[in-house]
């Protein structure tokens, strides 16, 4: 039986973390008949970032968990699988593989009901600007929106990071349905698996 203790490390702080390497044996150990699928969402090798997301499944191909995390080639060389390896990581953690050692997760400081630090980071904005372009989706509709999904009680972080998983504008236009319903993902995944 996998033990999760014996594969903790110190990270700054002193903080115990357990590596994804260690949460996918534990995941594998405990749930061999699951899956994890990982999908790039964005890469854009000029602006030197990527945004990965992972699904973790079930036996009978019900998600279970998404993740996402975005890297940037300014913190990491290998931002590529930086992003991939850290998606797989929370995906796993929201399933309760390391929930308890993935410092990734908790807020400290940094409340998720809070606008993020730096809003005005040109990298993001940049990406997230180029995204929508891409999507096909004009200033305004964004704007309006990011409104609906602030009233509701969505996190600009959580806004961004929704968005930038959108591969298509159909995507985009089920996220805004989606939110101007109330509905959580997690809550319309659920919905959809017991029709």
């Amino acid at each position: 039986m996998f033990n999760p203790r014996d594969h903790l490390i110190k990270v700054k702080g002193g903080q115990e973390y357990l590596p994804v390497s260690a949460r996918l044996v534990w995941f594998r150990d405990e749930r061999p008949e699951w899956s994890i699928e990982t999908e790039p969402h964005l890469i854009d090798l000029d602006k030197r970032v990527a945004v990965f997301r992972s699904t973790v499944r079930d036996e009978q191909g019900r998600v279970i968990a998404t993740a996402t995390k975005m890297e940037t080639g300014s913190d990491f060389g290998d931002f590529l699988e930086k992003a991939e390896t850290g998606s797989v990581g929370r995906a796993l953690a929201m399933c309760g593989f390391g929930t308890q050692f993935a410092p990734e997760l908790l807020e400290g400081e940094r409340l998720v009901d809070s606008p993020p630090p730096n809003a005005n980071n040109s990298i993001d904005l940049a990406v997230l600007r180029s995204h929508l372009r891409g999507l096909g989706i004009g200033k305004l509709q964004f704007a309006e929106f990011k409104a609906a999904a602030l009233a509701r009680g969505y996190t600009g972080s959580a806004i961004y990071q929704s968005v930038l998983a959108c591969q298509s504008n159909e995507e985009y236009v089920a996220l805004e349905r989606t939110v101007a319903n109330g509905l959580s993902t997690a809550r319309r995944d659920m919905e959809e698996s017991q029709s």
